[in-house]
């Protein structure tokens, strides 16, 4: 009986970490170059239908509050 595994297309070269997770998970690694035109990577599937966690790129600068000088005082 032949185990049957999943293929996926992952950029070369692969990390031993990223080679021992794959394979973990099933995968036979195949380098990307050979994938087909129309192959969609798992990981890019799961980050589409997750929602983003990712940081908003810049934060709102808080507008500088200056006090009103007394009538009497002149400026420096």
């Amino acid at each position: 009986m032949s185990k049957e595994r999943k293929i996926i297309f992952e950029k070369h070269p692969v990390t031993s970490e990223r080679k021992a997770e794959l394979r973990e998970q099933g995968y036979t690694i195949i380098d990307a170059v050979y994938a087909p035109q129309d192959y969609i990577h798992p990981d890019a599937v799961v980050a589409k239908k997750a929602p983003s966690q990712a940081k908003p790129k810049a934060e709102p600068k808080a507008e500088a509050v200056t006090e009103p000088k007394p009538e009497g005082e002149a400026g420096a």
